[in-house]
């Protein structure tokens, strides 16, 4: 409720867009950030039980990737950070564009925190008729090797360690959660968040997300259009 009430605000001419601009939309932004959180915290419960279920809408990819990208503008001009956004394909999309949201929102938070110059950017490539690789770079610190194994492993084998080990050193809650929706929204199979990290040239992380409008709707998928 939080979030519609300051974007109302934003759009009453009564209000001086000094006002809008220092004082409501920070905090639309920081409110949109903490739903975010709130979202990610009921998915991990939704998970643990075997209850979560993703809520299909048809929508393109660069209008999420461009409202996700949209939260970070603030921060990243304080930083004297750029963000760039290329998005290679056009058509709508049946996924579950909120929880890709929430992806986004973790992996661009993770950039900036790693980030004290340079460009953090997002790409959308079409690879296959039905899929899509999104990417989020940044030039930030190279992760060492050590890191990089003991983030790999955590990845690919989610299950195989203990809960209270996801705060430890290599996986953070924001980047396991992600790892967990990309693992539905991808195709099936392991499909899981990789990355790569290069000296000089920062970090790249990267998914899969697949179209389900040309996939069987299975029994365990709600779906709800909109445009």
């Amino acid at each position: 409720a939080l979030p519609i009430f300051l974007e109302e605000c934003l759009g009453l001419s009564e209000i001086s867009e000094r006002v809008k601009n220092d004082f409501l939309t920070p905090a639309f932004i920081s409110s949109r950030l903490l739903l975010s959180i709130i979202d990610d915290i009921l998915d991990y419960s939704l998970i643990l039980d075997n209850k979560f279920e993703l809520n299909l809408t048809m929508q393109s990819l660069a209008k999420t990737v461009a409202d996700s990208v949209e939260n970070f503008k603030e921060k990243a001009e304080r930083k004297g950070l750029k963000l760039n956004v290329v998005v290679n394909c056009s058509e709508p999309v049946l996924t579950d564009h909120q929880r890709l949201t929430q992806v986004l929102i973790n992996m661009l938070s993770n950039s900036m925190k790693y980030s004290e110059s340079g460009t953090i950017s997002v790409t959308v490539d079409k690879t296959e008729k039905n899929l899509y690789r999104i990417s989020v770079k940044d030039e930030g610190v190279r992760m060492n090797e050590e890191t990089q194994q003991n983030l790999r492993k955590k990845l690919l084998f989610p299950t195989a360690h203990n809960k209270a080990d996801i705060s430890s050193s290599g996986i953070g809650f924001g980047l396991f959660l992600s790892n967990e929706l990309i693992r539905r929204l991808g195709p099936e199979g392991m499909n899981t968040i990789d990355f790569e990290s290069v000296h000089g040239e920062g970090t790249t992380f990267y998914f899969l997300v697949e179209n389900k409008s040309l996939q069987k709707k299975s029994s365990f998928v709600s779906c709800d259009e909109s445009i």
